[in-house]
């Protein structure tokens, strides 16, 4: 293979072992929910929280300067954590 390939995976494989530390530490102390700040975009802030529809599902809310933008369900915790986190954002403070 490529050599600049190889090392292009090396670091892709490098970031998800990174995130998945920070995903399975968060879902450890999750309960009711934790928000999360995007990395790059200053306003836009999003909520991972069991789903106050079913309470079977984790959905993520995202929210900008005026309020929700949009929301995702996930069929578990773990699922939502990492999608939040694979979109830019990382915790703001400790989870409850």
């Amino acid at each position: 293979m490529n050599p600049d390939l190889q090392t292009l995976f090396a670091e892709a494989r490098s970031r998800i072992a990174a995130r998945d530390i920070v995903a399975n530490d968060l879902c450890a102390c999750l309960v009711s929910g934790v928000r999360m700040q995007h990395g790059r975009i200053s306003y836009l802030r999003c909520a991972v929280t069991p789903d106050h529809h079913n309470p079977d599902l984790w959905r993520i809310t995202r929210l900008d300067e005026r309020g929700p933008i949009g929301h995702s369900c996930f069929s578990n915790k773990r699922a939502a954590v990492v999608s939040a986190l694979e979109d830019g954002y990382f915790p703001e403070r400790k989870a409850q």
